[in-house]
């Protein structure tokens, strides 16, 4: 889409035309019943509408210096990731994120020159302005061909508000003398961030749909199995002997910090790497068999193969009757669960909170979703598995990465 925006023939937005938008964009919303908080604020205070105006005329102002098409979708790209910003960073003081205080521990860390209400009702304004000049950004880009429902700016907007939550607990936990309990979600968030504004200011453009992009992705992989092969009824030494050189390769790559890692950090037990790989070699191995016990026998000759030779002194006097199995069964029984509504997620998910030893926290809706995010991250080192697995048995399956080149999960 943007490529072909450039290439467009025609000028520029000037001045006048995106003023006159944007008076018109803001006044049809002002007259609507469901206008949110900002723009009744807005309505109710000409003070502050004249104020907004002169911003945000001053904002048009540079986007009417550029000198293309091109140009200036990207200048106002770069004003709308800044209204982003400012009003997700104010949002959580103003609506009850937390309670008030904490409220006023963050507000005193953040402006420590100003009283608390003075915080409020700077931060009021600023989430005003913003939101006013995001609605009519929005809508320039829209006009120059550069928007569409659910593109870049709904996935900074998911992003950046991880990153604010993160950041605000973390300065409220130090205030407190406390340790807060994530801090790689935090650092996380930022490359997240750092990274998706960079290529939203370099013209990439892309639609922002997790679950729609994962049922895409898997689709593609089920018009590839259209001629999968049969079912099998037992498995070969050839094909178990293949799987356990493949787990011990996976575990050198583990050692060396190579598999199942996020930025800096990587799990550093080794016996969780094997029982998530192996699971993924169980849920596998169960869509190739055509019975479950068949998978579950294969997937204990595996394990004990592999372990023989990672840690022959470990295995001494036990046998692979002393292998539990029971973490491997649970994934397996949660990628049915899920095989309609996007099993690589559940399973990436799983996955994170055993790798790097989470702590799991029932009804924490925004700590499922951190976890959610850190998941995503490991997809694609769980897909090897799946896809070589498959492979040995007989698939064409491509191994490239599911999640590669699209934002933020790369």
């Amino acid at each position: 889409m943007f490529e072909r925006l450039k290439r467009r023939i025609r000028g520029v937005l000037s001045f006048d035309e995106m003023a006159r938008r944007s008076e018109e964009q803001i006044e049809r919303a002002l007259g609507s019943d469901e206008k949110d908080i900002a723009l009744q604020q807005l309505d109710a205070n000409l003070e502050w509408f004249e104020a907004w105006r002169e911003e945000h005329h001053k904002m048009l102002c540079r986007i009417a210096q550029c000198s293309s098409r091109g140009e200036q979708a990207i200048a106002i790209r770069r004003e709308t990731l800044r209204s982003i910003e400012n009003s997700i960073s104010t949002k959580p003081l103003l609506f009850d994120d937390f309670d008030e205080s904490e409220g006023r521990l963050l507000a005193k860390a953040l402006h420590p020159d100003r009283s608390y209400e003075e915080v409020l009702t700077a931060d009021m304004q600023l989430f005003v302005y913003s939101q006013a000049s995001s609605l009519c950004l929005r809508m320039l880009s829209f006009e120059l061909g550069d928007a569409r429902k659910n593109d870049w700016f709904t996935m900074y907007c998911d992003v950046y508000e991880q990153l604010v939550e993160h950041l605000y607990r973390d300065i409220i936990a130090q205030t407190k003398g406390d340790i807060y309990a994530l801090p790689p979600l935090a650092t996380l968030a930022k490359k997240m961030a750092d990274e998706a504004k960079e290529k939203v200011l370099q013209g990439n453009n892309w639609d922002y749909d997790k679950e729609a992009m994962e049922r895409d992705r898997l689709s593609e992989k089920d018009r590839e199995q259209e001629d999968e092969p049969p079912l099998q009824r037992t498995v070969t030494n050839h094909q178990v002997k293949e799987l356990t050189e493949f787990l011990v390769e996976r575990v050198g790559r583990a050692q060396r910090g190579e598999l199942y890692k996020i930025d800096d950090y990587a799990p550093t037990d080794l016996a969780n790497v094997i029982t998530v790989d192996t699971g993924l070699m169980l849920i596998a191995m169960s869509e190739c068999l055509e019975k479950r016990e068949t998978a579950i026998s294969a997937t204990l000759d595996i394990i004990w193969g592999a372990s023989k030779r990672i840690a022959p002194n470990a295995t001494a006097g036990k046998s692979k009757d002393d292998v539990s199995l029971d973490v491997q069964k649970e994934f397996l029984s949660m990628w049915e669960n899920h095989s309609r509504d996007g099993p690589l997620a559940a399973i990436g998910v799983a996955a994170t909170y055993l790798l790097f030893d989470i702590e799991q926290r029932k009804g924490d809706k925004e700590h499922s979703r951190a976890v959610g995010a850190l998941g995503v991250r490991l997809i694609d080192d769980i897909w090897e598995v799946i896809v070589t697995t498959k492979n040995i048995f007989g698939w064409n399956l491509t191994a490239e990465p599911l999640f590669t080149g699209k934002p933020p999960l790369q």
